[in-house]
């Protein structure tokens, strides 16, 4: 996911007018965390993450740094070809499908994993920049097709 960031044309303006599709998230959230949803939920109305306000707030950081962000991810991530040799050759499994994970579970689990902590990763900037549902259809993808 970070060596595709690398290679976006971030759009800023479009990211920050972006509506918050919040029922949608909501329908989602239950019917893949099912049990566990009350508190994905409950997550959510206590740290407000997924509000217009913070998603705006955190864009202007980034926007403001956005240079400084990818210099480090290019200096300080290793490359995904890199982690998957170092995998294989500890006879570690490369792919979600190797473990019994199908595609559809690894999409849910890139779109929602952010939902789990009030913490902020990739997945949450990939949402706040409106690119995190394609990345999860992409991951999924390139995983089906290895």
């Amino acid at each position: 996911m970070y060596q595709k960031l690398l290679q976006e044309k971030i759009d800023f303006a479009k990211a920050k007018n972006a509506e918050i599709a919040t029922e949608k998230w909501k329908e989602k959230v239950v019917a893949c965390y099912k049990d566990a949803a009350p508190g994905i939920l409950a997550l959510e109305e206590q740290c407000g993450k997924n509000t217009k306000e913070n998603r705006n707030r955190r864009l202007a950081v980034m926007e403001a740094h956005w240079d400084e962000i990818t210099n480090m991810i290019q200096r300080e991530l290793p490359e995904l070809e890199s982690l998957e040799n170092l995998m294989e050759s500890m006879g570690e499994p490369t792919n979600p499908a190797q473990i019994g994970v199908s595609s559809t579970l690894v999409e849910d689990a890139v779109i929602l994993a952010k939902e789990v902590r009030d913490r902020f990763t990739i997945l949450q900037v990939l949402w706040d920049l409106g690119l995190l549902d394609q990345y999860a259809k992409d991951i999924a993808a390139y995983f089906a097709a290895k």
